[in-house]
C-alpha cells in the first residue's frame, strides 16, 4: 500500500498528449519548477563546463573538487532542463552528501542526435580540467535521459576513457522502438506515459538516423564492462520492460545490476516530491553509491 501522500500525487497525474507547442510546454514546466524551493542547506549555482551550461547542487558554496554525481534529466529529449531537475538534484545531493552536476543539454527537434550526447560527453570529459582530480562517482538519469547515460558509457568505454564508478537509472526509456510487452499490458495502468508521445519524441530526436542505432536505443548495445548499476521502476509503467530487459542484458555481460520494482507509483516518482516512497528511493541510491565505492 502506498502512502497517503503518494496516493494524492498519483490522483493528480494525467497522461501525456501530443502537442507541437514545444516552447510552450517547456516554459510551463520551467515556470512550475522555479516555484519549488530546494532543501535547506543546499546551494545551487550555474556554471559552464566544456562549453555546456550546468547546474551545481552542493552543501558548500565552493565546489568540493573531489567527487561528484553527474545527472542527466528526462523529458523525452525534447523537454526538461537543469531548472526542471533542480529540486530533485538538490534532494539527491543532500541524501548522498555529494555535489550533483546537472547538464543542460541541447534539445530536439531544434538539436537532434547527436547534439545532446555530445553535450554530455563534453561535460564529462571537461570535469577533470575544470577541477583537477575530480572523480565522477556516479552518473544518474531518469526516463529518456537514461538513453544518453548509456550511450555516454558506450562511447567512453570504447574510447578506453575512465568510467564513472557506478550508475543509477530511474524508469529508463532506452528502446526507441518501444517494443516492450508492457506497452500493451500496462497501457491502462500507467497514469502518465503515452506510447504515442514517446514515439513522436523519439522520431524528433533521431532525425534521419536509425532508431536501432545503439547510441540512440542503447538497449541494443553491448553491456560488457559497464559499471555497477541500480535500476528503479514501477510495476505499472508502460516502460517496465525496458528495465527488465536491461537487467537481463547486464547480467549476461556479467555486470553488477540491481533492479527494484515498486508497486502502485508512477514514472520517475522519486523526482516529484519529498514523500515517503521518494525518500526511500533516494536513500537507496545513496546506499548503492556508498556500498559500491565507500
Amino acid at each position: 500500500m502506498i502512502s497517503n501522500q503518494a496516493q494524492k500525487i498519483r490522483a493528480t497525474l494525467e497522461s501525456d498528449s501530443l502537442d507541437e507547442d514545444y516552447p510552450g510546454r517547456r516554459l510551463d514546466w520551467e515556470n512550475a519548477a522555479r516555484q519549488v524551493s530546494v532543501p535547506s542547506g543546499i546551494h545551487v549555482r550555474t556554471v559552464v563546463i566544456g562549453g555546456v551550461l550546468c547546474m551545481l547542487h552542493s552543501a558548500s558554496n565552493q565546489f568540493p573538487g573531489s567527487e561528484v554525481i553527474l545527472y542527466i534529466h528526462g523529458g523525452g529529449l525534447v523537454e526538461g532542463s537543469i531548472h526542471t531537475a533542480r529540486e530533485w538534484c538538490a534532494r539527491l545531493s543532500k541524501a548522498c552528501d555529494l555535489t550533483v552536476v546537472s547538464v543542460d543539454y541541447r534539445l530536439a527537434p531544434e538539436h537532434p542526435y547527436p547534439a545532446a550526447l555530445n553535450d554530455i560527453l563534453n561535460v564529462y570529459l571537461a570535469l577533470d580540467d575544470a577541477w583537477p582530480g575530480c572523480i565522477v562517482k556516479s552518473i544518474g538519469a531518469d526516463s529518456s535521459g537514461c538513453s544518453l547515460l548509456l550511450a555516454t558509457l558506450f562511447k567512453l568505454r570504447d574510447a578506453e576513457s575512465e568510467l564513472p564508478q557506478c550508475l543509477f537509472l530511474l524508469s529508463p526509456s532506452i528502446d526507441f522502438l518501444f517494443s516492450g510487452v508492457s506497452f500493451e499490458t500496462n497501457k491502462l495502468n500507467d497514469p502518465m506515459v503515452s506510447k504515442a508521445v514517446l514515439e513522436h519524441y523519439a522520431a524528433l530526436y533521431a532525425g534521419d538516423n536509425s532508431l536501432t542505432d545503439i547510441l540512440i536505443s542503447p538497449l541494443y548495445g553491448n553491456f560488457e564492462r559497464i559499471p555497477p548499476m541500480l535500476i528503479q521502476v514501477d510495476a505499472d509503467e508502460v516502460l517496465l520492460d525496458d528495465s527488465v530487459k536491461l537487467k537481463a542484458l547486464a547480467e549476461q555481460a556479467e555486470c553488477s545490476v540491481e533492479l527494484v520494482i515498486s508497486e502502485g507509483l508512477w514514472h520517475v516518482w522519486p523526482t516529484f516530491d519529498d514523500f515517503p516512497e521518494a525518500k526511500e528511493a533516494t536513500e537507496r541510491i545513496a546506499r548503492h553509491i556508498r556500498h559500491e565505492w565507500q
